[in-house]
């Protein structure tokens, strides 16, 4: 940015010229990176993608198509460069683009790295520099299968299989290959390398077992996720008509598949509910590829409480693949609504199904193993109504089967317990919150985020971290609000991260609603939060608050840095004019305002104060408290401060455990800007 400013008391003041310039936004700052997506650690195999986020990238000059980008990494053993996806670069407007880059394998935490931009005209344009870089790299070896090869194979076995992934310790720790969970025989393992393990496949394990088996690998005590193995059945059951029928029995069934050799005389050769066989004199026809029976009533089998069977067909030693048949049950639980609630307890579970022989006197509803109280149950044949317990008194989980219980007895006198199949109900977690951490503009009185004209935003999924939040992935979309389609997707942007770059370019109309929504999905829950967006028509200043940092991580006085990012408004090609360049920055830091002009010459170092040109904010040790701080900065120009932007944020302080060190032992604090991830460990020596 240039501009020229008249100073106060000059020669030509005195000569009555008025203190009035004119600011022209040239956007001549050196290109930054301001974020890379994802952050890492990331794999050894230099498999892992990355997107580089760059500013300050002059548009008109050039197309920054035609560049060239060289990304390196310093491992220990040698500078390795990245690979340049295709296509690599997106331009957002307003001097931002990003790159895509696949990462070289090696491994190692927090390595700098090189990045430069070649322009056609040979001009070497350095971007990040290895010994003052702003992100780190960090590449973690973990134990995983990527592959098999073959994926199946024969029951019989005996074909080689490798399993191709990363396999640290392998030559340290003990090695297993795990069909389902059950190792094999050690000595059918011919090759164990850090990449490769190979091994002789074994025979399927016995007849009516599945077809399909998860293969992992256990290296000490690691196990990797798993991969599946087919084995391939020689013979083949492709359909069973009907899938059900009566308790009573006497349904005629019809297989259809591949039965080459089936002869019902044979040992071992027949049809098989489960691990059951069915007398041969209830098949009344076969041949290679039709087997007709008849069904044998439910009580034929062991447990009169299952009522769906997996049928298969078994030749000599081989069995054919699966498919059910149920027995029309007198108890079965088809429907539970809603199936989650409050910890609490207390909600209405309202369970549909088949419940004609259920009664208060003899039948029962639990949840996991305790039992309803009956007080709160209403029945009739088609359905069962009940309240919830609390969670703690069901047990530590969340989630839990339904199911219930009648008791019965026989002609004979005997009892039997007749037991429902299972539905599941799970308790909410409360603790688990999603939110939208926005930077680059500033939320009015209603709630609504406003950004200035053309000012780019920047917004970050910030999560509470709940009991059960695991494997979270994240959609974000934009629509006018006079509309249902949604904008991201149309232009193109990346959409399922955590972080969310918006160009103001997305915004076709200013002054208008726009709603942000975020979701964010679980292994248990959805989230979902929105957030109202306008581009205004005037032009604001964007402000963002960055990454604490430490000044020095060894001093007696180690001081907390939170800087902060300003963007200057102005679209290009346009001129703001402004009576003056001067800016005025005030913090807001527990419940007190620092301000910072051009008229401070310096800033106390014994107590929270702003600093370098007021864009970093400075929290001496010596005035550091343990909790939860919020933090603000406005930033404007002194003589017109409705050109301005806010941003807001949250420091917390959390003491830790003493940590033992040969220097005599260091006490530890986290540091870390809750609303945006931030975190940060320094150390403060004890004395």
């Amino acid at each position: 940015m240039e501009w020229n400013e008249l100073v106060e008391g000059s020669d030509l003041e005195a000569d009555g010229y008025t203190t009035f310039i004119e600011v022209q936004v040239n956007r001549t700052l050196a290109p930054a990176v301001s974020l890379i997506a994802p952050t890492g650690p990331f794999g050894t195999q230099g498999t892992d993608q990355v997107v580089v986020y760059i500013d300050n990238v002059a548009e008109g000059e050039d197309d920054p198509t035609s560049w060239t980008y060289d990304l390196s990494i310093l491992f220990a053993d040698g500078a390795k460069s990245a690979t340049v996806d295709t296509p690599a670069v997106t331009q957002f407007g307003n001097g931002t683009i990003s790159v895509a880059f696949t990462l070289p394998a090696g491994s190692g935490v927090d390595l700098p790295w090189n990045l430069t931009i070649t322009k056609p005209d040979a001009q070497v344009v350095p971007v990040v520099d290895a010994t003052n870089p702003s992100f780190l790299f960090s590449f973690v070896s973990q134990l995983s299968v990527i592959d098999i090869q073959p994926s199946s194979g024969p029951e019989e076995g005996g074909i080689t299989v490798s399993l191709i992934g990363t396999f640290p310790g392998f030559d340290t720790e003990a090695v297993d290959v795990l069909f389902d969970g059950n190792p094999i025989n050690p000595e059918l393992i011919t090759v164990i390398g850090p990449e490769n393990i190979t091994f002789t496949l074994p025979p399927k394990v016995s007849i009516g077992t599945e077809f399909d088996v998860n293969v992992t690998v256990s290296i000490g005590a690691q196990v990797t996720s798993g991969i599946t193995f087919s084995y391939i059945p020689s013979i083949l059951l492709q359909s069973l008509t009907p899938a059900s029928g009566p308790v009573e029995g006497g349904t005629q069934v019809t297989l259809v598949g591949q039965f080459i050799d089936f002869t019902s005389d044979i040992d071992g050769t027949g049809i098989y509910f489960g691990g059951e066989k069915i007398d041969s004199d209830l098949i009344t026809a076969s041949n290679s590829s039709v087997i007709v029976f008849t069904t044998p009533p439910q009580s034929f089998f062991a447990s009169e409480s299952v009522y769906a069977y997996d049928v298969s067909v078994h030749i000599g030693n081989s069995s054919s693949n699966s498919i059910v048949f149920s027995y029309d049950a007198p108890l079965q639980i088809t429907s539970i609504a809603p199936n989650s609630g409050t910890e609490e307890g207390g909600t209405d579970i309202t369970l549909g199904g088949t419940f004609q022989a259920f009664d208060l006197s003899n039948s029962n509803v639990y949840i996991g193993s305790t039992k309803i109280d009956s007080s709160t149950i209403v029945h009739n044949s088609t359905s069962i109504l009940f309240i919830t317990p609390p969670r703690e008194e069901v047990g530590n989980g969340y989630t839990y089967n339904i199911w219930i219980t009648i008791e019965t007895t026989s002609s004979n006198g005997t009892s039997t317990t007749i037991t429902s199949n299972t539905v599941t109900f799970t308790y909410e977690d409360v603790g688990s919150q999603v939110s939208i951490d926005a930077s680059g503009g500033s939320f009015n009185s209603d709630g609504h985020y406003e950004l200035g004209q053309c000012v780019e935003s920047l917004y970050q999924a910030s999560i509470s971290r709940g009991a059960r939040l695991q494997n979270a992935s994240y959609r974000w979309s934009l629509v006018a609000n006079d509309t249902e389609t949604d904008i991201l997707s149309a232009k193109g942007i990346v959409t399922n991260s955590d972080v969310l770059l918006l160009p103001y370019t997305v915004f076709s109309e200013e002054n208008a609603a726009y709603t942000l929504t975020l979701t964010v999905d679980t292994d248990f829950f959805s989230f979902t939060k929105t957030l109202v967006l306008t581009q205004l028509s005037s032009q604001n200043i964007g402000v963002r608050i960055k990454n604490p940092r430490p000044r020095s991580i060894s001093g007696p006085n180690t001081t907390l840095t939170i800087p902060a990012d300003l963007y200057l408004p102005g679209c290009q090609g346009n001129v703001i004019i402004v009576n003056s360049t001067e800016m005025t920055y005030e913090w807001v830091f527990r419940g007190e305002t620092y301000v910072f002009s051009h008229q401070n010459e310096s800033a106390p170092e014994e107590q929270a104060s702003p600093t370098l040109l007021g864009r970093e904010f400075h929290i001496p040790q010596a005035v550091m408290e343990y909790g939860s701080f919020g933090i603000s900065l406005t930033a404007y120009f002194t003589d017109q401060p409705s050109i301005k932007g806010i941003d807001t944020s949250t420091v917390v302080i959390n003491p830790a455990a003493l940590i033992s060190q040969i220097n005599g032992g260091e006490a530890s604090q986290l540091i870390s800007e809750t609303g945006k991830f931030h975190s940060l460990w320094f150390t403060i020596p004890r004395s």
